[in-house]
């Protein structure tokens, strides 16, 4: 028994180690190529990075420029400590996180499924240009997915019986709060959360006792962790909650976006998510999702519909999946002016999406016999490979049309990256902002900009030419909330990163 056991463990610990495997080399593969360009939005986070390298920026627990909690930015500074201020510190904790959710994924399929079916789904993941251009990107929204699937390991493993329920509730508190801590449409998962109360306490029969208390430890848990934050997010409301105010439905008028109401309004948005996410119609930011197919391989679609109709059937089973996937979409699509599916705000569902995908094959796998199991599971190994195949080619492919390279703005070029960052770290010593992403997409600043850090002899230029370039920078501060952060000041003061 024990040889069969330590034999299961070595089995699984290779399927984990080589999809891993996989997932790295496809996110490591062409990083400073693919996509084209450092986008805005990146620009404007590594920017507030190095400031807190020099010990300047946000505090630990301020907000950062979005105004989102700056938890995430500090974590990046740290990468960026060890690995150094380069592309890869600015996108390396999207690309840990997101192997990490993969891991977490296949361990929640395990629960229902076979190896061969978590690993397929897992390698299918990794490889989907949905969560590959945002686990290859300097931008927090996928890290939400992996609090989630963090969260739900910790919360139902600490449901079962067992003699150390209690440091699941602990975890499952933890991963609350850092999913309130990251990208705004991570604090959707407390209201799932919330909502299963009622049905968990019902269903539990004599043990609904055991359920309160879970919930009382990891609510207790949650609030603790994020206490820190408290003060400034309480003190800064209205900044905290900016992205969500702007882009709700409760704000605008439903006449100025051609709907009669705001019902209307919403479900007209959700059909076209709906539409998006099954046929691949109607999206309007290429470089969030693919144009003309949905943001899965086509041959995954039926699994994630025989999926979702398991889990329907499969209620106790599938309702946590369910609100997962549900809450977020209505949320982030239904309720926020979005135009056509905004897969940025929606990125993190992508996780519940995929576990539907594996609960589908699943359901497939099982009609194989005994008899033909082990073929069963050779043929989902091989498909989900030549699927990753397909899908990376695709995703550079879609990376370098034209189309996503004019989406993603000015940004920086990889090749200016080197001396960009020279003239940040230059300006911030000195006491200064950074050159705002506004002003470098400007040609003139920015061609100003890259010939006084090009050479001695480009750099010394004329008089009037400095004159200019000195002129052209003297902007108002990057940072939104720079005048909090004076007056607060920094509470960790990182090593000044000395550019190579």
């Amino acid at each position: 028994m024990a040889g069969s056991s330590a034999r299961r463990w070595v089995i699984e610990g290779a399927c984990v180690a080589l999809f891993l495997l996989i997932g790295a080399a496809s996110r490591l593969y062409r990083l400073e190529e693919v996509p084209p360009r450092i986008s805005a939005d990146e620009y404007t986070t590594t920017a507030e990075v190095f400031e807190i390298l020099h010990g300047k920026g946000p505090p630990l627990f301020g907000l950062d420029w979005k105004p989102m909690p700056a938890l995430t930015s500090h974590a990046t500074a740290l990468l960026m400590r060890v690995v150094g201020p380069t592309i890869l510190g600015m996108r390396l904790l999207s690309i840990l996180l997101s192997l990490l959710a993969a891991a977490l994924l296949y361990g929640l399929l395990r629960q229902s499924c076979s190896v061969a079916v978590a690993w397929a789904t897992a390698v299918v993941l990794l490889s989907n240009p949905w969560f590959l251009n945002f686990s290859r990107s300097g931008w927090e929204n996928i890290h939400v997915g992996t609090y989630w699937l963090l969260f739900t390991w910790c919360f139902f493993s600490g449901l079962r019986p067992g003699a150390r329920r209690w440091l699941y509730h602990l975890g499952a508190g933890t991963a609350l709060a850092l999913s309130c801590y990251g990208y705004f449409t991570g604090r959707l998962i407390v209201f799932c959360w919330l909502l299963c109360l009622p049905l968990a306490s019902v269903l539990s029969g004599r043990r609904w006792r055991h359920v309160l208390a879970a919930y009382a430890l990891i609510a207790a848990t949650a609030t603790l962790v994020f206490a820190p934050q408290l003060p400034v997010t309480i003190r800064n409301w209205d900044s905290f909650q900016q992205r969500v105010i702007t882009v709700s439905i409760f704000n605008v008028d439903p006449a100025a976006v051609g709907s009669n109401s705001r019902l209307s309004l919403a479900a007209s948005q959700l059909w076209k998510t709906t539409q998006y996410l099954f046929v691949g119609a109607g999206i309007g930011g290429v470089h969030y999702a693919p144009t003309d197919r949905p943001p899965f391989h086509w041959a995954l679609v039926p699994l994630l519909l025989i999926g979702m109709i398991r889990a329907l059937l499969r209620w106790r089973v599938g309702l946590w999946w369910w609100l997962l996937l549900l809450v977020p979409i209505i949320a982030t699509q239904g309720f926020s002016v979005v135009g056509d599916p905004n897969l940025a705000r929606m990125a993190p569902t992508c996780v519940a999406f995929f576990w539907f995908i594996g609960y589908g094959a699943g359901a497939v796998a099982d009609l194989a016999n005994q008899r033909w199991r082990y073929a069963a599971g050779i043929i989902l190994a091989v498909g989900a490979i030549a699927i990753s195949g397909q899908e990376w080619r695709f995703f550079e492919q879609w990376m370098l049309s034209p189309g996503v390279a004019n989406a993603r703005g000015g940004g920086v070029d990889y090749r200016d990256y080197a001396r960009w960052r020279e003239i940040q770290f230059r300006r911030i010593a000195a006491g200064k902002s950074c050159v705002p992403v506004v002003e470098w997409e400007r040609p003139e600043i920015r061609e100003a900009l890259l010939r006084a850090h090009s050479g001695p002899e480009e750099r010394a230029g004329s008089p009037d030419q400095r004159s200019s370039i000195s002129e052209a920078v003297k902007k108002p501060p990057l940072m939104l909330r720079q005048a909090q952060h004076e007056r607060h000041g920094p509470l960790i003061s990182l090593r000044f990163f000395r550019s190579p």
